[in-house]
């Protein structure tokens, strides 16, 4: 641990508190260059693209021998590349509370590196926190193309902090939805209130059915 401590610091890096593994025999450094210290078999067992680059040969035979190995660039920031690898090291890792564009990071990651089994894992658990991030979990149901999901959240947006009326929504939030879902949802509503919502300007006290949205709801698309 004391050599790879150094060479880190040598090279102007730091180490990860959370994987310092003293025995692993891959390195992976993040964007803002902090190194991760970590068995290659958790990346072969999640990961289609490390499975085969760590199987190669040749690449193989060019790291044989090195006391230290060289390490791999990910493109994304240390907390980021954490939490990526908490998925692969965790059965059940914590949610990043009130950080949900994390997740897309991670969703990111995943899909740069073939990780199909922890989007899955990602994307079994989004309802479990439906009712307490209704928006963020149904942002991320649009990235992720996830109806069933994005019908959990809106059975919870009578929870939302601000309305999802589409001529009172912040940018902000709208925004960060898949167009053809967000479209989806102002049609839903429409539909359930029997107004044209583009359109009409229902009074802000009036009462929106969300249980009745989410059953109406589906994605529009062209």
């Amino acid at each position: 641990m004391y050599m790879l401590t150094i060479q880190a610091m040598s090279e102007g890096r730091s180490l990860s508190r959370s994987y310092m593994d003293p025995t692993a025999d891959l390195r992976l450094i993040s964007s803002d260059n902090v190194v991760f210290l970590v068995q290659s078999y958790y990346l072969k067992a999640h990961s289609s693209f490390f499975r085969d680059m760590l199987l190669d040969p040749k690449l193989k035979a060019e790291t044989e021998g090195n006391r230290v190995p060289k390490p791999i660039p990910i493109d994304a920031c240390a907390r980021d590349v954490r939490l990526f690898l908490d998925y692969m090291h965790q059965v059940d890792p914590a949610p990043p509370a009130a950080e949900w564009d994390r997740l897309l990071s991670v969703i990111r990651l995943c899909q740069l590196f073939g990780c199909s089994i922890i989007v899955e894992r990602i994307t079994i658990r989004l309802p479990e926190y439906a009712s307490a991030a209704p928006w963020e979990i149904f942002c991320l149901a649009s990235k992720l193309g996830v109806v069933n999901v994005a019908r959990d959240a809106i059975k919870h947006f009578g929870n939302l902090d601000f309305s999802a009326l589409p001529h009172n929504m912040p940018l902000a939030k709208a925004e960060k939805v898949c167009l053809p879902y967000l479209l989806g949802l102002f049609r839903a509503m429409g539909d359930s209130s029997g107004t044209l919502m583009g359109l009409g300007r229902p009074q802000m006290g009036s009462h929106i059915n969300y249980p009745d949205v989410s059953r109406r709801f589906q994605p529009l698309h062209r």
